[in-house]
């Protein structure tokens, strides 16, 4: 139910708790910005409202000039039956609607306006949460490829030198708990590469991840596929 409401659609549409597969590598900025114009709800609303303003305008202008009122006029002349065109004009001849027009002029101009902040706006959401995508991702290398066989190996010493009697029992449940909680660790900065994720495709407006099909996931999956990249660069501030 989460899902459905962070998503905006209804939970049975995720009838299951695995996470979304995670692409291996990140989308590129050019990629995301080509994504955010074709595909960003906000955008391709105004793009509507931007249309209809056009249509507006073009009405305006078409009531620049009075509709001219076409009756038949009967005429006799020396005796002879004619018929004749009389033009009569309804509107001020000088009105040329251009209040109607300034005003639809200005409505168009404003949806122009409100379409180029909300491309600026995205741009710069894209490019932020593409940084901090970056960041968690690698925070996630170090903690999950370096960090915790690190924890691992300690633990397995820790049990050795219990067996042969060079440690105790008490140190080996100080590791033991160490492991654990290097494994929520592992855990905590998953679940924020998917965050981070989720921020990116809020900013450009499109869908990054796929949720996997119910029927073909593994049964025995128990945590999330996330790919990592290598840790070179500084991590992100807890």
């Amino acid at each position: 139910m989460a899902v459905g409401a962070r998503t905006g659609v209804d939970g049975s549409a995720f009838p299951s708790a695995v996470a979304p597969r995670v692409p291996a590598d990140l989308p590129t900025k050019v990629d995301l910005r080509e994504r955010m114009m074709r595909d960003h709800p906000e955008l391709a609303r105004l793009r509507a409202e931007y249309a209809v303003s056009e249509k507006e305008l073009e009405a305006e202008l078409a009531e620049q000039y009075p509709d001219l009122d076409i009756g038949a006029l009967y005429e006799r002349d020396e005796g002879d039956n004619r018929y004749g065109i009389g033009i009569g004009i309804e509107l001020p001849i000088f009105d040329r609607n251009q209040l109607g027009i300034a005003r639809a002029d200005a409505r168009r101009n404003e949806v122009r306006d409100r379409f180029a902040a909300q491309v600026r706006r995205s741009l710069a959401d894209i490019d932020s949460a593409h940084g901090v995508l970056g960041i968690r991702r690698r925070r996630l290398a170090i903690v999950r490829d370096k960090l915790q066989p690190a924890a691992r190996r300690t633990l397995e010493l820790a049990r050795r030198a219990l067996e042969v009697g060079s440690a105790d029992g008490l140190r080996l449940l100080t590791v033991i708990q160490n492991n654990r909680l290097m494994r929520v660790r592992v855990l905590r900065n998953e679940q924020q590469v998917l965050d981070a994720w989720s921020t990116l495709e809020l900013a450009c407006g499109s869908p990054l991840l796929v949720f996997p099909d119910p029927q073909s996931e593994p049964e025995n999956q128990s945590e999330p596929e996330i790919q990592s990249e290598p840790a070179n660069q500084p991590e992100e501030q807890n």
